[in-house]
């Protein structure tokens, strides 16, 4: 036998949801990953999930606190980074020239020779060469 609930009852429990998302959105936003935001909201991961598939302004407003928190992680560690570059730690120095500085970056030497090309079609022979100018290697 199915349960109705009257409209007194409804609007009560669609308040309190409302107050849960909007206290999920702002746990989000205050750099809390997904499971942390659950717990300290009071709900599981399965009704946050539930909550996305049926609410496509909660999915989009939690997307965009997710994707503030990551933004905002990553300044927080690149000013780390670049306290470390300060203060003359290596690791740090050679992690910021590998990753912006192309004389420090990584490479990579491709060489190959054919011992017998001639069993080649000249399309084969065609999409090798253009695969090779995708990948930067020209020949």
């Amino acid at each position: 036998m199915e349960k109705r609930i009257g409209d007194k009852a409804r609007a009560v429990i669609d308040r309190r949801i409302a107050k849960e998302k909007k206290s999920f959105i702002t746990q989000l936003k205050k750099n809390h990953g997904l499971s942390i935001a659950c717990q300290n909201v009071g709900i599981g991961r399965r009704t946050y999930y539930r909550w996305r598939q049926e609410d496509s302004a909660f999915a989009a407003q939690a997307d965009s606190a997710i994707h503030d928190a990551i933004a905002l992680r990553n300044d927080f560690a690149e000013s780390k980074l670049l306290v470390g570059i300060r203060e003359g730690n290596m690791r740090a120095i050679q992690f910021w020239l590998r990753h912006h500085h192309p004389d420090y970056g990584a490479k990579v030497k491709i060489e190959r020779q054919l011992a017998d090309a001639s069993g080649l079609t000249p399309e084969q022979e065609e999409q090798i060469r253009r695969s090779l100018r995708l990948a930067g290697i020209e020949s």
